[in-house]
């Protein structure tokens, strides 16, 4: 945005790559005026975590936008955006701290078209120089977020096993299915050559342990945001995850045989006890969990900072049945049984 006002002595001869041959030209003012811009722009699609506690559903998108302002700083300065909808533009205002050589960011949650066609623009309050104030943007529709179900025995995918409950959940005979999602089968063997940040989440079953370079590459994937949700399988061992404890909610601690029930969460542990939208048409409400049950299970302790979604009960005793826990920028899942009908 020019050169600052400078004293008059100042030498021009000491800015890198000087050539006297090239004439200098610059602005300036009385006074000293700082100028702010936005920095950078991009749009990500929303997850299923990214939407749990919001009531919006996963399939949107998120616009990101930093700012950086030279010169002097402006508390709360203005933000607004401005999305250009079907029939009519939507505009959201936020506000920011922009300090000197100090990038400031924000992000807005907005609703993806039917077209799929993001656009819109980002614009600051207008200062001096007006030219770098505002942001244009112009997306592609985003995918349905994708699962990848990673599965070690063929058998997992017949009818009545785990993988078979699975895949109608992410499709049914009329199409897509019940949530939101498209999910990939894979067998266990093809873990180490699937691009797994093409994926949204993995779902991990019918394997007896997990060895310790495959182990690396999940490691590796939920802490650079992914999500894990891991199922034993009957065949599972109880140090077969022991390649995983850092990521595991919980310590995994014997194998318990007794009848027991599912009781209800009502929402999937949201933080504000709200349900999050999983897509039309499906409510976890419609489903009797509670006639659900298992005749074996994991006995299992939580870490600290792990949650129970569901429980398991006989009447007197509760035991956790599927708990989740951080991991860097992603997440982990665990379920205490199997979806085989041996437990």
């Amino acid at each position: 945005h020019g050169f600052k006002p400078r004293a008059g002595d100042f030498d021009v001869s000491k800015i890198p790559f000087y050539d006297s041959k090239v004439l200098l030209l610059g602005i300036s003012f009385d006074e000293s005026r700082d100028n702010a811009w936005v920095e950078s722009f991009s749009a990500r699609g929303t997850g299923f975590w990214d939407c749990v506690g919001t009531g919006e559903a996963p399939g949107g998108v998120f616009i990101d936008a930093s700012f950086r302002i030279a010169g002097g700083s402006r508390m709360g300065w203005p933000v607004r955006l401005i999305h250009h909808g079907h029939f009519k533009d939507r505009r959201w205002e936020k506000r920011t701290d922009l300090k000197d050589k100090d990038t400031s960011s924000l992000s807005w949650s907005i609703p993806q078209a039917d077209d799929g066609r993001i656009t819109g623009r980002v614009e600051l309050k207008k200062d001096l120089l007006s030219a770098d104030d505002s942001c244009f943007y112009s997306f592609e529709a985003f995918r349905k977020p994708e699962i990848l179900c990673v599965y070690a025995k063929p058998e997992f995918m017949d009818a009545g096993r785990g993988g078979y409950f699975i895949r109608k959940m992410f499709e049914s005979g009329r199409g897509p299915g019940l949530l939101p999602f498209s999910c990939d089968f894979a067998d266990w063997s093809r873990l180490g050559e699937i691009r797994l940040n093409d994926y949204s989440a993995v779902i991990l079953s019918g394997f007896s342990k997990i060895e310790s370079n495959y182990a690396k590459i999940l490691d590796s994937y939920v802490r650079r945001g992914g999500g894990l949700w891991i199922i034993p399988s009957p065949s599972t061992e109880i140090t077969g995850l022991s390649s995983l404890t850092d990521l595991l909610p919980a310590e995994i601690r014997s194998i318990e045989q007794r009848r027991v029930n599912m009781i209800p969460a009502g929402t999937m542990g949201t933080e504000r006890g709200q349900t999050p939208s999983y897509g039309a048409g499906f409510r976890w409400e419609d489903f009797d969990l509670s006639r659900l049950g298992a005749k074996r299970f994991f006995a299992i302790r939580p870490k600290s900072g792990a949650r129970v979604l569901w429980q398991f009960g006989d009447g007197k005793n509760k035991y956790p049945a599927l708990l989740a826990k951080n991991a860097g920028r992603g997440r982990v899942l665990y379920w205490a049984s199997t979806l085989d009908p041996e437990w």
